[in-house]
């Protein structure tokens, strides 16, 4: 799709941008497919030239905290957060092109929305706030992870069976009640807080890009 026509695009259209590694649900974690990233549209904002495009399906799974023992957790912030450096470091720098990052634009994080402090990010999490905005019910909430189905053909290549969607909880970027838990989204759509160091945790990464 051409970016200069996201003004026409209605709410929860879909748009691609970028690509990523699924895992294959079947075999060794070695072997994945590279797919295109699908994003909905949440917002067009003509004034400022930009549209805020959200992941439809799981990016990955992965802990919002960089525990040094598996499934701990402790005090973590999105400032801080490992979640908040793997996506505008190794997910920005080897899944979009030299022309797509040129169209995504940094932007200030409030601290009203997350409870932490402001930042500034390429690519970054939804607030608790944001996810009440731009889903306007539970069930538009929900969250799929696509895993992938590979098969042997007969030159030993790896061949695309099937893609399944199994439903995941997923991170925002908002603390919890208490200080090593975070506001996730259940299956349900439905906010929890969830330990910083769960790393079976979806993430869907939004970001803002150019209009033209």
């Amino acid at each position: 799709m051409n970016f200069s026509d996201l003004k026409k695009c209605d709410a929860y259209s879909t748009v691609y941008f970028g690509q990523y590694m699924i895992p294959n649900g079947t075999k060794p974690m070695s072997t994945f497919v590279i797919m295109p990233i699908e994003w909905i549209v949440a917002e067009i904002d003509e004034k400022n030239n930009r549209a805020l495009l959200i992941s439809k399906y799981a990016v990955d799974w992965e802990g919002y905290a960089d525990c040094p023992i598996l499934y701990t957790s402790y005090k973590t912030s999105w400032d801080e957060s490992y979640l908040r450096k793997w996506l505008n470091g190794e997910f920005y720098y080897d899944n979009f092109s030299s022309d797509e990052k040129n169209m995504i634009i940094p932007v200030y994080n409030s601290a009203k929305n997350s409870n932490e402090k402001r930042t500034i990010d390429k690519i970054f999490l939804l607030s608790k706030d944001e996810v009440s905005k731009y889903f306007h019910s539970e069930s538009d909430a929900v969250l799929l992870l696509p895993m992938v189905d590979l098969v042997d053909s007969d030159d030993g290549k790896h061949e695309l069976n099937h893609i399944t969607y199994p439903k995941i909880d997923w991170w925002t970027r908002t603390s919890g009640k208490t200080n090593d838990e975070v506001v996730c989204v259940n299956t349900r759509g439905r906010f929890v807080d969830m330990g910083s160091g769960c790393d079976e945790v979806g993430v869907r990464p939004a970001l803002w890009v150019k209009l033209h």
